[in-house]
C-alpha cells in the first residue's frame, strides 16, 4: 500500500487535478443520465410496427406503439408487455401475449427464448436479433 502512496505523491498536482476533474465530470454526465426523463415508446416512433405474440395460442398482434399503449398492452417507457407473465391474448384470453421479432429473412414472428447454454432465435431460419 505504501508504494501506491508514493507513486501518488510523485504525481505533478496538475495532472491529479486533471484526473480529479475528469472522473467528477464523468461521475455528473452518468447521473445527469440517469435523472433525465426516459422518451416514452410511442413517441420515438409512433408508425413503427411492435408485433407480439401469444405463447400460448400463436396468435400475433401487429400495430403501432402507440395503438399497443392505448390497448394497454406495451408499457409505454420500457417498450416491452407489462406483466412478465404477458398480457391477455384478445384471441384465446389467456396471459401469454409478449413482445415479439420478426424475422427479416422469411418474416416468422417469433418470440426470443433463451435456454441454458443455447439463444434461440428464428425457428425457421435461425435468425438472431442480437446477433450481428
Amino acid at each position: 500500500m505504501s508504494r501506491l502512496g508514493d507513486a501518488l505523491r510523485r504525481v505533478p498536482a496538475p495532472i491529479s487535478y486533471g484526473i480529479v476533474a475528469i472522473v467528477l465530470a464523468g461521475a455528473t454526465v452518468a447521473i445527469v443520465m440517469q435523472l433525465r426523463p426516459a422518451k416514452p415508446m410511442a413517441e420515438e416512433d409512433p408508425a413503427r410496427v411492435v408485433y407480439c405474440k401469444c405463447a400460448l395460442c400463436g396468435h400475433v398482434v401487429e400495430a403501432s406503439a402507440a395503438e399497443l399503449t392505448e390497448k394497454g398492452i406495451l408499457d409505454p417507457i420500457e417498450g416491452s408487455t407489462l406483466t412478465a407473465s404477458g398480457k391477455r391474448c384478445p384471441k384465446c384470453g389467456r396471459n401469454g401475449l409478449d413482445t415479439a421479432f420478426k424475422c427479416p429473412k422469411d418474416g416468422t414472428v417469433f418470440l426470443f427464448g433463451r435456454q441454458p447454454g443455447r439463444v434461440q432465435g428464428c425457428p425457421k431460419c435461425g435468425w438472431n436479433p442480437y446477433s450481428r
